[in-house]
């Protein structure tokens, strides 16, 4: 049986969190890489364990989880410079020819252009 990561990126608008992008089929965001899997949530190997659903989660966010049903555990929520740094640190191919990953990690999994210190 696999398991499988599923992406809400959400923004801080007014006070309140807004979905703003759904990347599970971008990139690798989808692959099944279980040392990412581990680091992000504790699932399929020793990491953190998850911190659960996040009580101000968006509407969308909310709607697009309830699809999974039973089928969605190990809810967790991150910072995105800490995901892209997880993502990064658990590419499956270290040797990429380009080393855009590496440096712009948030921009390369996720498709935001801003620094991952930027709005975000």
């Amino acid at each position: 049986m696999g398991c499988d990561i599923h992406i809400y990126l959400e923004k801080l608008i007014d006070g309140k969190w807004v979905m703003v992008d759904q990347p599970d089929y971008k990139r690798d965001c989808r692959q099944r890489n279980y040392a990412r899997f581990a680091a992000l949530s504790g699932v399929r190997g020793d990491g953190p364990k998850a911190n659960g659903w996040p009580e101000d989660a968006s509407a969308g966010a909310k709607s697009y989880s309830d699809r999974y049903s039973t089928g969605a555990h190990s809810h967790s929520f991150l910072p995105l410079a800490t995901a892209a740094k997880i993502f990064a640190d658990t590419e499956h191919d270290g040797n990429m020819k380009s080393n855009f990953y590496r440096e712009w990690p948030a921009a390369h999994y996720f498709d935001i252009e801003q620094e991952i210190n930027g709005p975000f």
